[in-house]
């Protein structure tokens, strides 16, 4: 009998023999490694492994840099002085993926690693995203040495983190979009952090592990970029992206998550709106076979429409490929 880790596979290899749309609550096993920290402990205000500073936002539930704190780093001319790395020899990184894979069921899901914080997104944690793009433009050989060695570090964290858990997939953040378009051109993602990315794609790859990179926001500008970065898939690919102008340019050369919660993150959002969401999201991307839906709602005072959603996405993600044979 298949299973829903199997099915899932079959989207990341777009092998064309989807038996349903995978639902991303279904098919993950997601572990947030508890050898990282990279922001502070969950539900709480305070510092990550780096020491940048956190406060816990209830209504969105998660966390945002703690903008009453100074930033630890406010010239980027001095981070090698300033930055202290933490220390990964001094992690037991077995011991960590023995309590945190207790319960996993690797047998019927993927095993995903949720690995947050990328060089772009470090830099801002340590510096604000106001001094982080003013140094880019100002120092942009001091800020992609940062980026860089960012990077090592990252790489070598992740060759620990899989030697331990033996993931099937990593999905890794780094936020390049907002709500209304690119955080920065495509032109300084080339020139200052793209080769970064793709060492640390690389890098997973050659662990045979799958590479899934996540950016919030309208980020489909990126989207050529992170095909050639070699990633194996996009998260979450939000409302606000043109999905019909990915899935016809994109959809043989990688595959997405699709996160679907729109109107289910409103309080006065209709039945019918939900459900509107839903279908919409499935009937452009199923058809392409390269799609792992995720109906997860991130207003979680609204568990009754992350209810609905779910519920739908599994009926009508299951009906969709018997109603086209």
């Amino acid at each position: 009998m298949l299973t829903e880790r199997e099915n899932a596979l079959r989207a990341y290899r777009r092998s064309k023999d989807l038996a349903w749309v995978p639902l991303a609550e279904d098919c993950y096993q997601v572990v947030m490694p508890s050898a990282m920290k990279e922001q502070a402990e969950f539900g709480k205000d305070g510092a990550d492994w780096f020491g940048c500073r956190w406060c816990w936002d209830p209504t969105c539930f998660g966390h945002a840099p703690d903008i009453r704190q100074k930033y630890l780093l406010e010239d980027i001319t001095m981070w090698r002085e300033v930055v202290k790395f933490p220390d990964l020899d001094a992690i037991d990184f077995q011991a960590c993926a023995e309590k945190d894979l207790e319960h996993a069921d690797r047998e019927g899901k993927i095993l995903r690693l949720f690995c947050e914080k990328g060089p772009f997104e470090r830099i801002s944690a340590l510096m604000g995203f106001e001094e982080a793009f003013a140094s880019m433009l100002t120092e942009p050989e001091e800020y992609q040495a940062l980026i860089d060695t960012i990077a090592d570090w990252k790489i070598d964290l992740f060759g620990r983190l899989i030697d331990a858990y033996h993931p099937d997939e990593m999905i890794c953040h780094d936020d390049l979009g907002s709500a209304h378009g690119p955080l920065i051109s495509v032109g300084s993602y080339r020139e200052l952090i793209q080769p970064a990315h793709k060492r640390m794609v690389a890098a997973v790859h050659q662990k045979g592990v799958l590479y899934t990179h996540h950016s919030c926001g309208h980020m489909q500008e990126f989207i050529p970029c992170l095909i050639e970065n070699g990633v194996d898939m996009i998260n979450p690919v939000q409302y606000m992206n043109d999905w019909e102008m990915i899935e016809k340019q994109y959809a043989d050369q990688v595959s997405f998550n699709v996160n679907l919660s729109h109107y289910a993150n409103y309080f006065d959002a209709a039945p019918e709106q939900i459900l509107s969401d839903v279908h919409r999201a499935i009937d452009i991307f199923a058809p392409y076979q390269n799609v792992i839906i995720e109906s997860r709602v991130s207003n979680k005072l609204l568990p009754e429409n992350q209810k609905r959603s779910m519920e739908e996405a599994r009926r009508y993600g299951r009906e969709f490929y018997s109603r086209l044979r």
